[in-house]
């Protein structure tokens, strides 16, 4: 048995000094294949764009102007700091792509440096590059392309970290380690206010991280970086809005579109105008909570409603709703905004089971991806909206449009797809589980690096999903 299994043992090492070169073969291959066409070959165009410019763009651009207020600096900083050096639109897309594609063989080489594990850094390699091909997030000016290789980066520094603290717990450079995954969490959150519920990693990282005598020091490298961030993010803002006494939050329009779907009517604020306010527009959405109760199967009513709370707060809510919320606001000295939100919590704080249903839907939604479908589900979906009312709420909601065919996958694909959304869900909460089991097992020291990347990466996709399911509404 031993002359067999020294050369595998001796060509362990050998693979661990040719894999880092691969990864970085690989970033660059991907990076000299998207660089003169960012969008890639083919009709598939992964934001339904074929420019730069795709949603939110022009609100990164625009930064500054009072239509833009609800947007956070951490975008628009970067587009002007990539402007500084390299002119020109079409140089951000380069940044990005760069970004994206390193950050994966950051991580990947973080993982086979950390884990000595050659195989599983390659599948995570290939995974991600094949993600990153398939959302291609860097060919738009959206505050994705730099939101998700952070966290990519994130991660590959924590695996670092994890490392250190288990292998020399005492020693100083982990908390830098430490620090700068605290600095990128922080620059991430900066950068895509959604994902607020991510800073939950920060105190997750005291905990994990913890050490006998370094209790504050764990503390400090985990938590300061992020709050600085935040605070020059804000700061940025204020700069930005000097006339504005507090920023906008769309979240309370969000919500506001969560209360005029919701099946029970709110209870009476006392504020008749108000009151009024909401029970027409309740009244104008009717027909739409009407066809969402009669939308056959889960998946087709899942995507149904997020595609009428998109409506709600954006094309029928500027359409019918903006110009009176904002009279009604001015009227009571309060920013719309504020006005919506004040509706919106009593609405749907009477009703916690409905919210809390909704947040369900838009939570699986978010972890199967419901837009991927088969035939059948195209078939049942036009037969369905044949039978519905045409105007322009109705249009709005685009209840008769088509789910994207480029999302269509034969049977044995779906059900693949779908099982792989389930076992990913299912590893998610065994490493959340397994890293407090472990950590109120094994008290103070590091845990494995292993063990840290998959508890913080899941912590990171719960709360991010969380919070969207909660306050927005789940889209692929």
């Amino acid at each position: 048995m031993k002359p067999e299994s020294a050369p595998r043992s001796a060509a362990a090492p050998f693979v661990e000094r040719w894999l880092p070169g691969l990864f970085l073969l690989a970033a660059l291959g991907y990076t000299a294949y998207f660089w003169s066409d960012p969008v890639g070959p083919g009709r598939w165009s992964p934001l339904g764009e074929e420019s730069l410019l795709a949603g939110d763009s022009n609100s990164y651009l625009d930064f500054g102007r009072e239509r833009w207020a609800s947007r956070w600096a951490g975008y628009p900083v970067f587009l002007d700091l990539v402007g500084a050096v390299f002119p020109g639109t079409e140089a951000v897309l380069r940044v990005q792509l760069v970004l994206a594609a390193f950050a994966v063989a950051f991580l990947a080489g973080s993982l086979l440096r950390t884990l000595r594990a050659p195989r599983l850094a390659l599948l995570a390699a290939l995974l991600l590059f094949v993600e990153c091909s398939l959302t291609r997030y860097h060919a738009y000016l959206v505050s994705e392309a730099v939101f998700v290789p952070l966290l990519t980066l994130m991660a590959g520094v924590l695996a670092r970290a994890g490392a250190r603290f288990e292998s020399r717990p005492g020693s100083r450079s982990p908390l830098w380690l430490l620090a700068a995954a605290s600095a990128l969490l922080g620059l991430a959150i900066a950068v895509r206010p959604s994902a607020l519920f991510l800073a939950a990693i920060a105190p997750a990282l005291v905990w994990l991280f913890r050490s006998p005598g370094k209790r504050w020091r764990v503390a400090a490298a985990a938590l300061l970086p992020l709050a600085l961030c935040l605070f020059a993010e804000n700061r940025v803002w204020n700069r930005a809005y000097p006339d504005l006494g507090s920023r906008p939050n769309i979240a309370n329009r969000h919500l506001f579109a969560k209360a005029l779907l919701l099946p029970s009517e709110p209870p009476a604020s006392g504020d008749r105008e108000a009151d009024e306010f909401l029970a027409d527009a309740r009244r104008t959405l009717a027909p739409v909570r009407e066809a969402l109760a009669d939308a056959p199967g889960w998946w087709l009513r899942s995507v149904l409603l997020g595609r009428a709370e998109h409506a709600a707060q954006h094309p029928t809510y500027f359409r019918l709703f903006r110009e009176r919320a904002a009279t009604l606001a001015a009227a009571r000295d309060l920013p719309p905004d504020r006005f919506l939100g004040a509706l919106a919590r009593p609405a749907l704080l009477a009703a916690p089971g409905e919210w809390l249903r909704n947040a369900a839907i838009h939570y699986v939604a978010l972890w199967t991806h419901d837009a991927l479908h088969d035939e059948a589900f195209a078939r049942r979906h036009q037969a369905w909206a044949r039978a519905l009312p045409d105007s322009p709420v109705m249009r709005e909601a685009r209840f008769h449009g088509p789910v994207p065919p480029s999302r269509r996958l034969p049977g044995w694909a779906l059900f693949l797809a779908r099982s792989a959304a389930l076992a990913a869900f299912a590893a998610s909460l065994l490493a959340i589980a397994a890293a407090i089991r472990r950590r109120l097992r094994r008290g103070p020291g590091g845990l494995a690096p292993a063990l840290v990347v998959a508890a913080v990466s899941a912590l990171a996709v719960h709360g991010y999903f969380l919070l969207i399911a909660v306050f927005n509404f789940g889209k692929m």
